[in-house]
């Protein structure tokens, strides 16, 4: 299954408008990776990571506290990690 070159743009769109320094080094990586990743659960999951607040998205990355958020996220924060 390939990955639609609309979804695409859009990820690295959101990736480069996060406006922080730190997430913006992060998902500039991530950016790069997931076009060359087929799994459109990690897709799909990280379309909805980046349509949350830049604020969420930093502490869910960099500062998780609560293990509910992290599950929600769990297969993208798990391939951030792995960068």
């Amino acid at each position: 299954m390939t990955i639609s070159e609309d979804k695409l743009k859009i990820i690295k769109y959101r990736s480069q408008t996060l406006g922080m320094r730190e997430l913006d080094v992060v998902f500039a990586k991530v950016a790069s990776s997931i076009s060359q990743n087929s799994d459109i659960v990690l897709i799909e999951e990280l379309l909805n990571l980046l349509k949350e607040e830049t604020q969420y998205i930093y502490s869910l990355i960099f500062n998780p506290i609560d293990p509910v958020e992290v599950k929600k996220y769990e297969n993208i924060y798990k391939f951030i990690k792995s960068l």
